[in-house]
């Protein structure tokens, strides 16, 4: 997502900042003990001043995020918290069954370079590129999610882009691409709405959102990954265990 600085924010624009930038460091973009962009770089990629860029990176010094070396720069501490993950195997019987009616709003499709972790993800030479496919979820006529959906492109340009606004990606690249997913790896997260996701679903800059990360795997190769971000006062993810019966566990 693009970030969001602008002053209908509720949020403090130096926190907003540092909220950002405490992402890259526990999502791991910024990795442990690497050396982070200087201060002049951040205040220009984030169109922000230099005085907010330094009250943000003092918060996440205060907070044992970032160390700051005299003379060399700024760096990810070695002591970072790790996102943690709790990892649920579920085995189905088909993947895509669902959400066949559901109807999106292409917003565009753009090449672009693919970050470290997309290109460890899927396995991409430096100089690689891949698409990003950016669409809107719609529920009666409604915004429901804002989707940002990535794929190599040697996927992407056999989907017809009529058929971006009609059908979920899994369905895309089976029914287009050849591509059988036998997996589909989700990380459901939390976060607030930046000025891109705020304007495409009818909702105030710094408003909670759902988030929903998808792995998109055949046969452990990741052909793509998508982000969704659903407004959560109209989206509910819904998950049920059910404690297998003492038949079925006796013939395990």
């Amino acid at each position: 997502m693009l970030p969001a600085y602008k002053s209908t924010s509720p949020l403090t624009l130096y926190f907003r900042v540092m909220l950002e930038l405490r992402e890259k460091i526990i999502s791991g973009e910024w990795v442990r003990g690497g050396q982070i962009p200087t201060e002049v770089d951040l205040a220009k990629t984030m169109g922000v001043s230099l005085i907010t860029v330094r009250q943000a990176l003092s918060q996440l010094v205060q907070e044992g995020y970032i160390r700051r070396l005299r003379g060399k720069g700024s760096f990810v501490s070695q002591t970072v918290p790790q996102r943690q993950y709790l990892n649920l195997h579920v085995e189905v019987d088909e993947l895509i069954n669902v959400q066949r009616e559901t109807k999106f709003k292409l917003h565009r499709v753009e090449q672009i370079e693919a970050s470290r972790i997309l290109k460890q993800k899927f396995g991409l030479n430096e100089n690689e590129t891949i698409e990003k496919v950016i669409r809107v979820r719609m529920q009666n006529d409604h915004p429901l999610g804002y989707i940002e959906s990535y794929l190599p492109h040697h996927f992407t340009h056999k989907i017809p882009k009529n058929m971006f606004p009609k059908l979920p990606l899994a369905h895309l690249l089976e029914s287009y691409a050849s591509i059988v997913i036998t997996e589909v790896k989700h990380t459901v997260g939390a976060v607030l709405a930046d000025s891109e996701a705020s304007s495409h679903l009818e909702i105030s800059i710094g408003d909670p959102l759902l988030l929903i990360e998808r792995d998109y795997i055949r046969k452990n190769q990741v052909v793509a990954v998508s982000t969704g971000y659903y407004r959560s006062d109209l989206y509910r993810y819904e998950l049920n265990l059910k404690r297998r019966s003492q038949t079925n566990q006796a013939k395990g």
